[in-house]
């Protein structure tokens, strides 16, 4: 990876104030010296960071309304999404709640992203931006929301907790998901030469190893594995 991806990845959430553990990953790689830890990062990583921010909630929300753990009209009680899901439930007896659901959420990441892009422009206008150094001499993001859209985003960010993420089926979802990690990562200890070749044990921690394998496993096959090795049982 280079310098300025590395640069993106270790800054994703803002400046790092502690930098030992990344010092120490990098070891003696002349990438170490490239780092600057205490400033944010390029322009290209911030638009990365609050991509994954916007896809990240609009797609709770929409998962959220699929599950039917809250309804359209349920999410019309946040103020700034009132007039965008009145608009379309006006069309509730032309299409079905699938549609209308795509459509809310479209018109909500289109929302985001026009803000974002008005934003930037006159952030990197304001501050005289030219060049990477002028980027990295900013105390502050350079790519990101007005102080209207941060209340707005907020409001929805604190509506997903409570009827989301705090929600009982979630809960339990979620506990289910952690115990079948949990079981395959201590079989997995204990069998990882059925699964996993010699050469990429040789060189590498064995927790490390099998927690990167099952990372790398789909929802569906970490359900098909567990259930064959022990539901069967």
């Amino acid at each position: 990876l280079t310098a300025e991806t590395l640069d993106g990845l270790i800054k994703h959430n803002g400046p790092l104030r502690k930098k030992d553990l990344y010092t120490q990953i990098f070891g003696n790689s002349p990438l170490r010296n490239k780092m600057i830890y205490h400033n944010f990062p390029t322009i290209e990583s911030q638009v990365a960071a609050i991509s994954d921010d916007i896809a990240y909630n609009n797609h709770d929300l929409e998962d959220g309304l699929r599950a039917e753990l809250f309804t359209i009209k349920k999410l019309s009680s946040i103020p700034f999404l009132s007039k965008v899901t009145r608009i379309h439930l006006k069309k509730k007896n032309i299409y079905r709640r699938e549609i209308l659901v795509n459509q809310i959420v479209r018109e909500l990441i289109n929302l985001m992203v026009m803000d974002v892009i008005k934003n930037t422009q006159t952030n990197i206008t304001k501050n005289k931006i030219k060049s990477i150094k002028d980027v990295y001499e900013q105390g502050h993001l350079l790519v990101d929301f007005s102080v209207k859209m941060k209340q707005k985003v907020n409001e929805i960010k604190n509506f997903l907790k409570i009827n989301m993420y705090n929600n009982k089926k979630v809960i339990i979802n979620t506990n289910k998901g952690k115990k079948i990690i949990s079981d395959l990562f201590k079989y997995l200890l204990r069998n990882h030469k059925k699964y996993i070749k010699k050469e990429v044990v040789k060189n590498e921690n064995i927790e490390r190893v099998v927690a990167d394998f099952i990372a790398g496993m789909t929802d569906r096959y970490a359900l098909n594995q567990h259930n064959t090795l022990f539901e069967e049982k």
